[in-house]
């Protein structure tokens, strides 16, 4: 999985929430001791940067895609994760439509779009998502790295390429465009719809 690019203020809510959550957890933590618990010297209480440590990493693998973080718009990131049936309208097949399917995987700061139809495989490499212009939707822009398979047409080679998609609101479908780099100068429309909900 590589990093992707969200919005930064949504980035910088999370950081304020997280890092409330952990001065307060530092201080409660640190009053019960003292009160009630009688440990040895050498041990240390729990820090502030100890616990935020903690707490972001509970958020990015397991809490960035539910509630309360996936309610409020100030602080939801778009969660992609899973299974998406793809149809891709290509100049390299006279915009006949080509199937395909892809895996999104994704955490809060990583992600991967893996897409295979059957000429060839496609890896994303950078990320970028942002809110949409409507406030509900979002775009999603990645370049990738295609690599042909063996029974592909010899006319087919590895390139690179960028994609752009906006999504519905339900985050079930995925449409946009794509065109590829140097060497191939192909283009085309491409439809992602979510197979498992």
């Amino acid at each position: 999985m590589h990093q992707y690019h969200f919005e930064e203020s949504n980035r910088k809510n999370i950081y304020l929430i997280i890092s409330i959550i952990s001065i307060l957890l530092s201080y409660f933590l640190y009053i019960y001791v003292i009160v009630n618990v009688n440990i040895p010297w050498w041990v240390e209480s729990p820090s502030i940067l100890g616990i935020f440590g903690f707490l972001m990493w509970i958020y990015k693998i397991f809490l960035w895609n539910k509630f309360p973080f996936s309610y409020f718009s100030f602080t939801k990131i778009p969660d992609l994760n899973g299974e998406w049936k793809v149809k891709i309208e290509s100049s390299f097949a006279n915009f006949q439509n080509t199937d395909g399917e892809a895996h999104i995987k994704q955490n809060a700061y990583s992600m991967s779009i893996y897409l295979e139809t059957i000429n060839s495989k496609s890896y994303s490499e950078i990320a970028d998502i942002r809110i949409g212009k409507d406030n509900q939707s979002f775009d999603i822009i990645y370049t990738y790295n295609n690599k042909p398979k063996s029974k592909a047409k010899s006319t087919m080679e590895i390139h690179t390429g960028t994609v752009y998609l906006t999504s519905n609101k339900q985050l079930t479908k995925l449409e946009g465009y794509y065109y590829s780099g140097r060497g191939r100068k192909n283009f085309g429309d491409i439809h992602f719809y979510k197979e498992r909900v």
